[in-house]
């Protein structure tokens, strides 16, 4: 008797950076090559500081550091901010 081994995404930031890691690397491309930039000259901005957007923030930012970057140049091309800054009009 064979059994079959399935792998699967529990709920958390894992399955949310999977699918916007995905997201993002083929719309970057699509617009790196209309822009004529490089993929890595793409900037993020999150609207939003909780576990996910955090999570996957991290996740790009291992991208970015596969592609060679160092960590601060990879921090440095992430920005991060929190929805109720623009809901209290603070910004």
């Amino acid at each position: 008797m064979s059994e079959h081994i399935y792998r699967k995404l529990t709920h958390g930031f894992i399955p949310e950076g999977a699918v916007v890691l995905s997201g993002f690397l083929n719309a970057a491309r699509l617009a790196s090559s209309a822009a004529g930039t490089p993929l890595h000259d793409q900037r993020i901005l999150f609207f939003g500081a909780g576990s996910a957007g955090i999570g996957v923030a991290k996740q790009l930012m291992s991208f970015f550091t596969l592609l060679g970057m160092s960590e601060e140049e990879a921090r440095s091309r992430i920005y991060v901010s929190h929805f109720r800054i623009w809901s209290l009009g603070l910004f």
